[in-house]
């Protein structure tokens, strides 16, 4: 059974879609609208740094370079 982590960008692929993208290529995440996490029940993950602030991430689903410009896109969802 496929659970929700399978469905995420994992490390090992976020580095093979690097490996042939240039190095001043700009990087762009997509913005996710409110309605996601209100009607959705999408979460985020809170992370706490050494300077005891928190902040709050959500899992990238997937990254490609777009084809017509070069840059490199990370998708929010699907």
């Amino acid at each position: 059974m496929r659970t929700s982590e399978d469905y995420h960008l994992k490390a090992g692929e976020l580095k093979e879609k690097l490996k042939d993208v240039p190095d001043d290529a700009k990087v762009y995440y997509q913005r996710i609208k409110d309605h996601y996490f209100e009607g959705n029940g999408w979460k985020t993950k809170e992370m706490r740094w050494e300077s005891n602030e928190t902040s709050h991430y959500i899992r990238a689903f997937s990254c490609t370079e777009h084809p017509d410009t070069g840059d490199f896109i990370i998708n929010a969802h699907y």
